[in-house]
């Protein structure tokens, strides 16, 4: 059965009663990362318009297009894949006729929150040590006052890496942190504290539990983040020692909190975050599962592009802002500029533009408000080389 895929990136914020207004366009263009997880025969669904030409250059660089859909444009007999399931994709879903399937949505609900990541992690003896899960902001005020170590960092129930997140630097609320807590807690209900400790090197691990409990697929990659914490790229190196030196730790960590997810009714794509930090000491720690993802990841995609095109080398997957890059009119012109790390199919070598050139909301053709760039090279280090160029030649123009 054809598979019809639908990233709806809202998931994190919807299941956390946030509002969306401001993002919606954003969300929307983010609908086309799913493109290259599908293949030919299957179809994804697609919340903007894309230009012709964007599946002429995704064909010449070796993916397989699906078939986009729009609107309400029903198609029996259609497997459906959602980035996360909640009430807003499994409806939508259904209503163009694919079939769903998927755990019961109060429990998709209830382990994407941090208050089950938190309980389960201090369960199983991982995680933060120190993390509080609390739900008053009188609770989080005496959390912070019984800190003797700064910083630390207050997070919400819900929401993508890095949103919402407040870092303290002392155990005082100003006025404003404590009308953004009120309204927080107002919202998702819980937070959670935990301090805020030197990071070396940030690691996500992904699987699958099918609904049998079986968990397949596990692998781990470091991913690459700012300073708030918020997600900007993904490496895949089949030669990265640094992962290798906690892959044991890792895999043993998420195949016992798969098996809690499937014991507490979940199935489907799980992602686990977890980073190495550096101890008073100056020794090297590992906080193995320091957050829950009950659903896709742009792990998902990295992966899909790496074995379309590139299966044996190093990988980069990295995100730009639009304020940060300016991209020309057309494919042609992109491969000018990108010059020799323009991707090469005989080489399986450079630089692809996994999101489109423009994307027209109500019939305003614009660049995206993210690009996603994927590089291919035969070593971590020359990903980065080509990635550095790609970021200059982008922005110097």
């Amino acid at each position: 059965m054809p598979n019809l895929y639908y990233l709806n990136s809202l998931f994190d914020l919807e299941l956390g009663g946030f509002s969306t207004g401001s993002v919606m366009q954003a969300a929307a263009e983010m609908t086309t990362l799913f493109v290259p997880v599908a293949r030919a025969g299957d179809y994804v669904l697609l919340d903007v318009r894309v230009p012709d030409e964007y599946w002429a250059y995704l064909s010449l660089c070796g993916i397989e297009c699906p078939t986009p859909v729009r609107g309400d444009e029903r198609i029996e007999g259609l497997h459906a894949v959602a980035w996360g399931y909640n009430e807003q994709s499994a409806s939508r879903l259904a209503k163009l006729g694919a079939t769903c399937r998927h755990p019961d949505l109060s429990v998709v609900r209830m382990v994407n929150s941090r208050l089950y990541s938190q309980r389960l992690c201090a369960e199983l003896g991982l995680g933060v040590r120190g993390a509080e899960a609390l739900e008053t902001l009188d609770s989080v005020e005496r959390a912070l006052a019984s800190r003797e170590h700064f910083p630390a960092v207050i997070k919400p129930a819900f929401g993508n890496a890095g949103y919402g997140f407040m870092v303290k630097e002392s155990k005082e609320l100003s006025e404003g942190e404590r009308a953004r807590l009120e309204e927080i807690l107002r919202t998702c209900g819980t937070v959670t504290v935990e301090p805020w400790l030197e990071r070396v090197l940030d690691i996500s691990s992904r699987c699958d539990i099918a609904p049998d409990g079986t968990v397949g697929g596990m692998s781990h990659h470091v991913c690459h983040a700012n300073a708030a914490g918020t997600f900007f790229a993904i490496l895949l190196d089949p030669a990265d020692s640094s992962v290798a030196h906690w892959r044991a730790e890792l895999g043993e960590a998420g195949t016992r909190v798969a098996a809690a997810l499937h014991r507490d009714g979940y199935f489907g794509p799980a992602c686990f975050d977890s980073f190495v930090w550096r101890d008073a000491q100056g020794e090297e720690q590992l906080s193995a599962v320091v957050e829950i993802n009950a659903r896709h990841a742009i792990s998902t995609v990295a992966y899909a592009l790496r074995d379309h095109l590139a299966a044996a080398s190093a990988c980069y997957l990295r995100l730009i802002g639009r304020r940060r890059h300016e991209l020309p009119d057309t494919y042609r012109d992109l491969k000018k500029i990108l010059g020799a790390d323009s991707f090469r199919r005989s080489t399986r070598r450079g630089v692809v533009l996994v999101t489109p050139l423009r994307v027209a909301h109500n019939g305003h053709w614009q660049q995206p408000s993210r690009s996603a760039f994927f590089i291919a090279a035969p070593s971590a280090e020359e990903t980065l080389r080509i990635d550095e160029r790609l970021r200059t030649k982008l922005c110097a123009r």
